[in-house]
């Protein structure tokens, strides 16, 4: 036994062999604000003692069974509590000019923890763009406490306090962008946490996607492709859907969703094994939350199939390796059966996606598109549709501003030698007659670039 718990032994054996007839009264420990605190808070332990006749008393506290205090004050009050402070504490009471004593306490346990942090998260992601939903959450682990109030600050200011652990911005707007933390304080208490770090909401204007492919767009029967999809600057939390793009005869646009490709948690849709009905316009878009939040439709990305023998074939007339401005193109889908169902279709270098029977660019008789006049923006990849809507044998065609024909070619040199041959008999001759020389030279040159 440690000598310093003999005192409040001898103090009970006293009690228990006291010749006293009359109830010895028994003091009774509490603690405010409770029995589990953290360190930094104000504690107060307060002995109560019930004894009749007795008016004033002189207070004894024990820790751990020793002795440790003694005061005429009926509280003890620890202004900043540690962890030393810690333990089962017990109290009785002294007749102050007198011989009575109070039955010693029952022993009260005060616990002194670490005080909790708040830790601040935000749901969906950190980086979340306007009109989306927002829920910022603060968590705190704090032993004893079963009910915190939270106090929320964004840029060091005060702005809600709130039972909820959850705080909800729906639709977020760029105002809300900010260092954001919280604290909690103790309902119907008067503990409260640390506050937590700042966690940073970014704000930004509507989400974009963006698509490409790999390995490449034009493709071979049979290779692997995959088209990627990406939230331009953002990539936590979006699921993607990818659609091929469809314009109707009179131009409108429709986006068909790939069955297959619905709400992928992964940004890349991979087709193992391309085949022929897979060339198309590919578009993308993702989305996030609850309620859902929606991207902006991706960037156009078309893929060409090529293969051995297509059920349907593009035939150009007339059929050169190089087309030219101000001519007339056809452009027929020949199958085995002569079908007239095939519909052109083609998209631009400015990514235009267009049907031949529009009266913009071209009219359609069967299975066959005529360009009447044809221009540098005609250049594209053309292709076969199907009633179906399947695609087939794609064409790159390649309209050149100039046609620059051989024949051409012979009337430049023989203008241009005229010229020299003029300048040669004129050399001798004064400024007024050479000037007439290179004069005749260039109007003929613009007379030439006139015919094309």
């Amino acid at each position: 036994m440690e000598l310093s718990q003999l005192p409040l032994v001898l103090l009970l054996i006293s009690h228990i062999h006291s010749g006293h007839t009359e109830e010895t009264s028994k003091a009774k420990v509490s603690i405010k604000p409770a029995q589990h605190v953290f360190r930094g808070d104000t504690v107060t332990l307060r002995c109560d003692i019930d004894g009749e006749g007795v008016t004033s008393w002189e207070y004894r506290w024990y820790k751990d069974g020793a002795f440790y205090n003694s005061s005429e004050l009926q509280e003890h009050t620890f202004r900043f509590v540690t962890e030393s402070d810690a333990g089962k504490y017990s109290c009785y009471g002294a007749e102050r000019g007198g011989s009575r004593t109070s039955n010693i306490s029952d022993a009260v346990t005060l616990t002194v923890s670490q005080r909790p942090k708040a830790k601040v998260s935000i749901k969906p992601a950190q980086h979340v763009f306007r009109g989306e939903t927002v829920t910022l959450r603060c968590d705190i682990d704090g032993e004893g406490v079963t009910s915190w109030q939270y106090r929320w600050y964004k840029d060091g200011s005060f702005y809600n306090s709130s039972e909820l652990q959850e705080h909800t911005f729906s639709p977020v707007t760029e105002s809300v962008a900010g260092e954001h933390s919280c604290y909690g304080v103790e309902r119907g208490g008067s503990r409260s946490s640390k506050h937590s770090d700042e966690v940073t909401l970014t704000v930004s204007d509507r989400a974009q996607t963006v698509l490409s492919v790999s390995p490449q767009k034009w493709l071979t029967e049979g290779d692997p492709v995959t088209l990627i999809c990406e939230v331009h600057g953002n990539s936590t939390g979006w699921t993607f859907s990818w659609y091929t793009l469809i314009v109707s005869p009179d131009n409108k646009y429709h986006f068909q969703l790939l069955s297959d490709s619905s709400r992928v948690a992964g940004g890349n849709y991979t087709v193992s094994s391309a085949a022929l009905k897979h060339t198309g316009v590919y578009v993308c878009r993702a989305e996030r939350g609850e309620p859902a939040y929606n991207t902006t439709i991706s960037n156009t990305q078309p893929v060409w199939v090529t293969g051995v023998s297509p059920p349907v074939s593009l035939i150009i007339s007339p059929s050169r390796t190089q087309h030219f401005t101000l001519v007339s193109l056809s452009l027929s889908c020949e199958d085995q059966s002569n079908s007239d169902r095939w519909r052109v279709k083609r998209y631009t270098d400015s990514e235009q996606l267009e049907d031949c029977s529009s009266s913009v660019w071209g009219s359609q008789t069967g299975s066959t598109c005529t360009i009447n006049s044809t221009i540098t923006s005609d250049t594209g990849v053309y292709w076969c549709q199907s009633e179906s809507g399947e695609n087939y044998h794609p064409v790159n065609i390649t309209v050149h501003c100039e046609s620059v024909h051989p024949y051409l070619f012979h009337w430049q040199f023989t203008i241009n030698a005229s010229s020299w041959l003029i300048k040669q008999e004129q050399k001798a001759s004064v400024g007024k007659k050479h000037s007439i020389g290179r004069q005749y030279k260039k109007t003929s040159v613009i007379k030439y670039k006139n015919l094309l």
